[in-house]
């Protein structure tokens, strides 16, 4: 067998593995939610409790202490159409 023909017989199985791969893989595009977030809680991680509002609904913060935030999130509206890279947003309100 001459040098074409081999080549050829070696290259001919790569060829046919690598049109299958790309003719059955499907290109999603990830997708920004909306609307997700149902609540968030401002958590005080210094020592460990839920801060508390007053009487306004606004935070009372400390000075240098740290806080996290807990955030609940529903994805039913999506009903399961979910793909991997979709995100959604928070955005943190000044001052923090």
């Amino acid at each position: 067998m001459d040098k074409k023909k081999w080549f050829v017989t070696l290259l001919m199985p790569f060829l046919i593995f690598l049109g299958f791969v790309t003719t059955t893989a499907d290109t999603v595009q990830a997708k920004e939610l909306q609307n997700v977030i149902t609540s968030v809680e401002l958590w005080n991680s210094s020592n460990g409790r839920t801060e508390t509002t007053n009487s306004k609904g606004a935070y009372v913060l400390a000075l240098n202490a740290n806080y996290r935030f807990v955030a609940n999130f529903d994805l039913s509206a999506y009903d399961g159409n979910l793909n991997d890279g979709d995100t959604f947003s928070f955005t943190i309100p000044a001052p923090i």
